[in-house]
């Protein structure tokens, strides 16, 4: 059994074996699983502080400038995920807000803004935090998810 790892509640498999498209190491693709409880989707397994580095270095392609056939696919695929985070929001919430956990040059924020949702992320990279600003306006906190205090901002995560 897999449990959140925010409020420790049980999980609930949505979607299996969903790739990583840029990383180009031995990664075997994800799982999403939605918290029970707080409602928070995340990718299983879930990766250690320690080991984001040798798979997301500074020079991640999501940190770098898009060239216009990558962007336009790349916006494809975050209007998917878009479209399956709107799926399974529960009905009773007014606000809709996505908190990015992994957010890159916060491209998939900036789409998901344009979509009408409240946006915020967290990055461990000062390269993509200085990008998602300079490119896009998006404001990150800078940080991993075990020293990352979690608050209000906290909506529905595209992790």
């Amino acid at each position: 059994m897999t449990y959140c790892r925010f409020c420790h509640e049980t999980l609930q498999l949505v979607y299996e074996h969903i790739p990583d498209y840029y990383c180009r190491l031995e990664l075997a693709p994800s799982d999403v699983h939605v918290c029970n409880r707080c409602g928070i989707a995340m990718t299983v397994p879930w990766l250690e502080a320690s080991e984001l580095g040798a798979f997301y270095p500074d020079a991640y392609v999501p940190y770098l400038a898009k060239r216009r056939l990558r962007s336009f696919v790349e916006t494809l695929a975050y209007r998917r995920d878009i479209r399956l985070i709107r799926r399974n929001m529960k009905a009773s919430e007014e606000q809709k807000k996505v908190f990015e956990v992994g957010a890159g040059n916060g491209s998939f924020l900036a789409e998901a803004r344009s979509k009408g949702f409240e946006v915020s992320g967290l990055e461990p990279s000062a390269t993509g935090v200085r990008t998602a600003m300079q490119t896009r306006d998006i404001q990150l906190f800078e940080g991993d998810i075990e020293s990352f205090e979690i608050g209000e901002q906290i909506g529905r995560a595209h992790v």
